[in-house]
């Protein structure tokens, strides 16, 4: 719905003139409303917002953004999302204070192995400059 890149921009304009947030879900509400959709799936508190306004089942999925930090102030995890997927123990905790039904641990990245065995230098791309 909303590009993660444009996010912390969008929130700040809306800090600073806060009579225009109606506006700003209005459109998404009503265009997601039409949607031929049986869920939604919401990387973050906002979109998972839309969907809520929109009346449709979702999934929401914390990242850990800035906005994961006022997790706990918001009643969205409580009531609405079929599922909350969280990417570390700490926000899976926050989404289960706050009342999530159902919390899922899904860890971004890779196990690092405990030792290494010294440097290793850079894969080489395979592909050539034309």
């Amino acid at each position: 719905m909303l590009p993660c890149r444009s996010s912390t921009r969008v929130v700040a304009k809306l800090q600073r003139r806060p009579w225009l947030a109606p506006l700003f879900l209005a459109r998404p509400v009503l265009a997601l409303r039409r949607a031929d959709c049986e869920l939604v799936h919401a990387h973050w508190l906002l979109p998972g917002f839309v969907a809520a306004l929109a009346g449709k089942p979702f999934v929401l999925t914390l990242h850990g953004s800035g906005s994961a930090g006022r997790f706990s102030n918001l009643e969205l995890a409580e009531r609405s999302p079929r599922l909350v997927i969280a990417v570390s123990e700490p926000l899976a905790a926050a989404a289960r204070r706050c009342g999530a039904r159902e919390v899922r641990l899904i860890p971004n990245g890779i196990a690092l192995p405990a030792q290494t065995s010294g440097e290793v230098e850079p894969a080489r791309s395979c592909s050539r400059a034309a």
